[in-house]
């Protein structure tokens, strides 16, 4: 207990310095930043978060320190939406509990991509209780320490609020909390778990197509790949996530060029420019694509 104090501290203090630094900045123009993540959770019923219960648990999931200061507003008695500081010492994110429904844009994404829901679960998105919100991901210059950090948040915050899902803005997908079983049992974060729980893959029939969404998280492009073989869309499938989980695991931009084996032994693949698809639309920092050779 006696080496977890000064641990607490040192992350007490860092977070106190970057209130103080968020304060200083233009109150009037709020941090944007580079993160890209924005996760959404719609309640189904309004959750009080508790600073300290939101510590123990995310300290019980994932054996790390936690810090979490709800931000007052001077004369605000009942704000409409609570928003508190989240820190582990390296990252820091802004999260917000509102009693809103869920915003149409919101509910449009989730419907659209969180497969076959039935009535119940539609039902839960258009009248959701309130919703939280992840934001404004800071500290680490490395955005995968970012993107990490915010999934430790997030699916912490799943175990606790009984939140229906969870809406990945960057993504444009949603994740229906009866598929997040697995990511909700998790200890620790492999960067292939980052890549699935971040990031979603659009299947273009028309084109054979298989296009990420979300890797400008990672300060990444994206990336597609064309299925030759439509009988080995598993394969097709398995490549992409391999190539995508060994660029957030390594930070790197595959080079336009370059020629990758992402199985041993088995077939090349040359990173060229991605071809525009008016149907899809890329990250900020583009798209690259996976050809075949």
């Amino acid at each position: 207990m006696r080496y977890l104090i000064p641990a607490a501290i040192a992350v007490a203090v860092t977070l106190v310095v970057i209130i103080v630094a968020w304060r200083l900045r233009a109150p009037e123009k709020p941090f944007t930043g580079e993160s890209h993540i924005k996760l959404c959770m719609p309640l189904p019923a309004p959750f009080e978060i508790d600073p300290q219960q939101l510590a123990r648990a995310y300290q019980q999931q994932w054996q790390r320190s936690l810090v979490c200061l709800e931000r007052l507003e001077q004369g605000e008695k009942q704000p409409a939406i609570h928003t508190y500081f989240v820190s582990d010492g390296k990252c820091s994110l802004l999260l917000s509990a509102s009693r809103d429904a869920l915003p149409d844009l919101l509910i449009n994404i989730a419907l659209a991509t969180g497969g076959q829901l039935d009535a119940r679960q539609q039902g839960a998105l258009k009248h959701s209780r309130g919703y939280l919100l992840i934001d404004q991901v800071i500290g680490s210059p490395i955005a995968p320490e970012r993107a990490a950090f915010a999934t430790r948040v997030a699916l912490a915050l799943l175990r606790q609020s009984k939140a229906v899902g969870c809406v990945n803005v960057s993504a444009q997908h949603y994740r229906p909390h009866a598929r997040l079983a697995n990511w909700l049992k998790l200890k620790r974060l492999a960067s292939s778990d980052l890549a699935t729980f971040l990031t979603s893959v659009e299947i273009d029939a028309k084109d054979h197509l298989l296009v990420t969404h979300g890797m400008e998280q990672f300060a990444l492009p994206d990336m597609e790949i064309t299925i030759t073989d439509p009988n080995a869309f598993s394969y097709y499938q398995g490549i992409l996530t391999i190539v995508t989980s060994r660029c957030i695991d390594h930070h790197e931009t595959l080079k336009k060029g370059l020629v990758i084996h992402p199985l041993d032994g088995d077939a090349a693949f040359k990173i060229i420019p991605a071809p525009r698809v008016q149907e899809f639309q890329f990250g900020e920092f583009g798209a690259i694509a996976l050809q075949k050779q």
